[in-house]
């Protein structure tokens, strides 16, 4: 019992030392700057004949729209290897890039990559027309 007395006592004490008709007010200031979608152009890879045991090169030029005057940072990803097929035959394309770290859009939301592609087509590799695709991706940082 002289417990609940001393909790009952102390909570009124306390209870006198808050003031409840005491509030404050401030205002938050919100932003958002909406920016266009990011665009991707290219041509497309294309080989030419391609002898048994030899290697082919070819180049994409890859271009990147984005929003005007922001110069904003984009990562760019490409498969490092692609499948390419002519029915069941298959043959690897490997892909790379000049720039492998994070591109600046230019002040016209711009900006240009070169893809590399190689295909090694060894003495066994199967007579066909191997085609094949890949995704590009990117995204604003």
């Amino acid at each position: 019992m002289k417990k609940i007395m001393f909790f009952i006592f102390s909570s009124l004490i306390f209870a006198k030392n808050i003031d409840t008709k005491t509030s404050v007010i401030n205002t938050l200031n919100i932003n958002a700057n909406i920016i266009a979608n990011l665009t991707i152009v290219n041509n497309g890879m294309e080989f030419n004949d391609i002898p048994l045991a030899s290697d082919a090169v070819a180049f994409t030029n890859v271009n990147i729209n984005g929003s005007v005057g922001s110069q904003n940072t984009v990562t760019v990803q490409i498969p490092k290897t692609v499948p390419m097929r002519d029915g069941e035959k298959t043959m690897i394309l490997n892909l790379s890039s000049e720039k492998t770290e994070k591109i600046i859009l230019d002040e016209n939301g711009q900006a240009k990559i070169n893809i590399k592609g190689v295909l090694h087509a060894a003495d066994t590799t199967v007579i066909g027309d191997y085609t094949g695709t890949f995704d590009i991706s990117v995204k604003y940082d």
